[in-house]
């Protein structure tokens, strides 16, 4: 993860999150590659990263990022950063942050809308303001902020409180 990334993040933890008085957060894509921001979440946060390997800063491991079967609990926050470019079909991922994430919850979202090449081990995607407003849309969520800063991307998004749902996950 660069600074840039992980300042947004402390953006909206500073922002969104101030006034929480606990909450259990599920980070995506947490694997310890270079950084992390588990330590932006105080104790009134239960942090819980989750990525696709076993590692440092991963507490679950699913079998692909298009399986959460083994997830039944809820979660207050959803974020990610700097994973989404790397997850072939991203929107599938997408739909199951919008699934775990609590009524009135909010996910943030940090990607790189330009950034070289890094795969680890793919890199298929960069996006841009409007893309990450639509990623809300999508799962019909209220977009609060979608922000492009630097070189990276930002949504900040609140599930409903009455929400529908998504279509079958397949």
């Amino acid at each position: 993860m660069h600074e840039s990334s992980k300042n947004l993040m402390k953006q909206f933890v500073d922002k969104y999150l101030k006034d929480f008085k606990c909450g259990a957060v599920l980070d995506v894509g947490s694997y310890d590659v270079n950084g992390t921001y588990k330590d932006l979440f105080d104790e009134r946060f239960k942090y819980t990263g989750l990525d696709i390997e076993s590692g440092p800063n991963v507490d679950i491991v699913l079998p692909s990022p298009y399986d959460w079967s083994g997830i039944s609990i809820m979660f207050d926050v959803v974020v990610s950063g700097q994973a989404f470019e790397h997850i072939p079909f991203w929107w599938l991922t997408l739909k199951y942050m919008a699934k775990v994430l609590t009524p009135g919850g909010l996910m943030a979202i940090i990607v790189p809308r330009h950034a070289k090449p890094h795969r680890h081990p793919v890199d298929c995607y960069r996006f841009l303001e409007g893309g990450m407003a639509a990623m809300a849309q999508y799962v019909g969520f209220q977009c609060l902020e979608s922000i492009e800063r630097g070189i990276d991307s930002m949504l900040i998004a609140r599930k409903p409180d009455f929400w529908p749902g998504m279509p079958e996950i397949k």
